[in-house]
């Protein structure tokens, strides 16, 4: 793993070398071992590495020099791509997932990231066409950024935007529609960012730069129509799942793996423990002191199951004094609370190895999220006359919010207001905490007339419409892995490469992200059971209440520690003149959610959290200030 970064400029012979250095040093933390740079004729590439299992110190190219690449993440089908490389007369001198990458050009183009199963983004020089190609992995676990300016003739492109922002001809400025779709989805889905000019390149696309024109291509995309004649799903997903943890077990010093206790994170562990000694395993996990938060326990129960070293840290209210750094570390506004916990982890993990394995993506996969299961209920809930589903809406809305993780109030009032949406947008509801048209409110009059009557919500329903899945079900786990997932990985990959991390996700080997379009939505969930076919596939080797226990999810008690310990750092990061400075919030609106909140009349710690995200980002990015 590692950060990398470049820069292209037009009609010119040079590069500014300063600035390529300056790029690299902010993209140290994901690279503190080793940095490398290739300097051509208007272009410069390069890389910070961390020390991996057959890490290279040099840019690689290929034999007469000419095509020259740098890569951030790992290639698991390397081997036999080096195999075929080879054969086609290829000299390689590295085993190294990066090395690949130069050959793989010269034989297959801009086509090549099709051969590639692993987590990726890469440059590619190509001085004969003096072509710039951009590419990024399938589902985008590891990030990609550029800004091109057409007028200046140039393009900065790196891992993080940070790096990209250390060209001082670059003004940075929050781009209003990415804030609108922010408050919609608590993240700002590609391929905007919250920059005004920096852009995301997108999962599975290629982009290529030529001759001052970038054009990009998508190279995969989630396809529910293929061919399947499987007889036994669960063992062929057992088998697959296996294979795919084998493949990421590679290192030269102990794997760490991170263990929530439930069936995701617990079947990877599993499986690896059948294909390596159990002494070189290490599980790592996070809880929280608040009973109803904390799932230690579980965690406990399967590291104990399996006989797996165990270590756990526990979240408390201090976390706080994390969030300016971590911020920093998210280069945008990504509102996912867990990002603090997730830290937390990440650095424990690092104390003792540099590669974990997680369960990631697997809700996405086999339908493990709570607003899928609450759809299939509201077929029955709809049975019931209008006139009393109306009833039951009026009654929860004035039940109070519970201090628990999981009230029952609570989820009953956000079942019955996804219940009043569009049917394909009901499950939704869950994914956002804001009321139809409440981002509008919340944002200043100067820049409610820049959105108008924008619809964040109309790119769910372009890829709702876009999805070749046979059902409902499929339609929304397309969605789920294509869009509102995004912020997920985002999470993981940006807070374990703030520690120096890297990670492994099983979940996302091609073969296991094909094979999962092609099992029968009625194997995904079934009855109350949700992920049904994975718990199936996996009852021989985990606890029955690991494949038993209700979803809970990690997360914080935000709601509380805002009340209390949080509730200074809540009315300092929200007054008046720290939204006046945003130029996005009106304060008004704002100050009667803190009022209502910090009263204990209504829990709008997900309303209140995103913007405090916001306002410190503006005045760390934005505005330049220490914080």
């Amino acid at each position: 793993m590692c950060g990398i970064f470049g820069i292209w400029v037009d009609g010119r012979e040079t590069i500014d070398e300063n600035l390529l250095k300056a790029m690299s040093v902010t993209l140290r933390h994901r690279g503190p071992d080793h940095t490398s740079v290739f300097v051509g004729k208007g272009v410069g590439i390069g890389a910070c590495r961390m020390r991996m299992i057959n890490a290279i110190r040099e840019t690689s190219h290929n034999e007469d020099s000419t095509v020259w690449a740098v890569l951030d993440g790992e290639v698991y089908n390397r081997n036999e791509l080096r195999t075929k490389l080879e054969q086609r007369g290829h000299s390689l001198d590295t085993d190294c997932s990066e090395g690949l990458i130069p050959h793989l050009y010269e034989e297959y183009g801009h086509k090549c990231p099709q051969l590639l199963n692993g987590i990726f983004s890469f440059a590619v020089w190509d001085e004969n066409t003096t072509r710039l190609l951009l590419a990024r992995d399938r589902v985008g676990v590891k990030p990609l950024h550029y800004a091109l300016d057409q007028q200046r003739g140039t393009l900065l492109f790196a891992s993080e935007i940070k790096a990209i922002l250390q060209d001082t001809d670059i003004c940075p400025k929050v781009d209003p529609v990415a804030f609108h779709d922010y408050l919609a989805y608590a993240f700002v889905p590609e391929p905007r960012t919250m920059f005004a000019g920096i852009r995301k390149l997108k999962a599975g696309h290629v982009a290529v730069l030529d001759r001052g024109t970038c054009s990009t291509t998508q190279y995969w995309d989630w396809d529910f129509m293929q061919a399947s004649q499987v007889l036994d799903y669960s063992g062929r997903l057992y088998s697959l799942l296996r294979r795919a943890v084998e493949k990421r077990l590679a290192a030269d010093t102990d794997i760490g793996f991170f263990l929530s206790g439930g069936i995701d994170s617990s079947a990877v562990l599993a499986l690896a423990t059948e294909l390596v000694e159990r002494d070189r395993l290490k599980a790592f996990s996070v809880g929280c002191e608040e009973d109803t938060y904390n799932e230690v326990g579980d965690a406990n129960l399967v590291a104990e199951h399996l006989g797996v070293e165990h270590q756990e840290v526990l979240v408390r209210p201090e976390i706080i004094d994390h969030l300016d750094k971590i911020i920093y570390h998210t280069d945008e506004p990504l509102a996912d609370w867990s990002l603090l916990p997730t830290f937390l982890v990440c650095r424990l993990a690092k104390k003792h190895v540099n590669v974990v394995l997680t369960g990631d993506a697997a809700d996405d996969l086999y339908a493990g999220h709570e607003r899928m299961m609450a759809d299939r209920l509201d077929t029955y809930y709809h049975r019931i006359p209008g006139p009393l589903r109306d009833l039951a809406y009026e009654i929860f809305r004035k039940v109070p919010d519970s201090s628990q993780q999981r009230g029952f109030g609570n989820v009953v009032k956000r079942f019955l207001d996804g219940s009043r949406l569009p049917k394909d947008m009901e499950d939704y509801r869950w994914w956002t905490y804001l009321s139809p048209g409440e981002e509008h409110r919340i944002l200043q009059e100067a820049m409610r007339g820049e959105i108008g009557a924008r619809d964040p919500f109309a790119l769910v329903r372009q890829l709702l419409q876009a999805s070749n899945a046979p059902d409902l079900l499929g339609k929304q786990l397309y969605v789920s892995l294509k869009l509102l997932s995004q912020g997920i990985r985002e999470k993981m990959e940006r807070m374990s490469m703030a520690n120096s991390l890297a990670t492994r996700m099983p979940f996302l080997d091609n073969d296991v992200l094909d094979f999962a379009a092609t099992i029968p939505s009625n194997l995904k969930i079934r009855g109350r059971t949700s992920k049904w076919i994975l718990k199936r596939s996996m009852s021989n080797v985990l606890p029955r209440r690991t494949l038993t226990k209700p979803k809970r999810g990690f997360t914080i008690p935000v709601k509380i520690w805002m009340r209390n310990e949080w509730r200074g750092r809540l009315e300092e990061t929200l007054s008046a003149e720290s939204l006046r400075r945003s130029g996005c919030i009106d304060h008004e609106y704002v100050r009667l959610l803190i009022s209502d909140h910090l009263a204990g009349k209504k829990d709008n710690s997900h309303r209140l959290w995103p913007l405090m995200v916001f306002v410190i980002w503006h005045s760390m990015y934005i505005r330049h200030e220490k914080v």
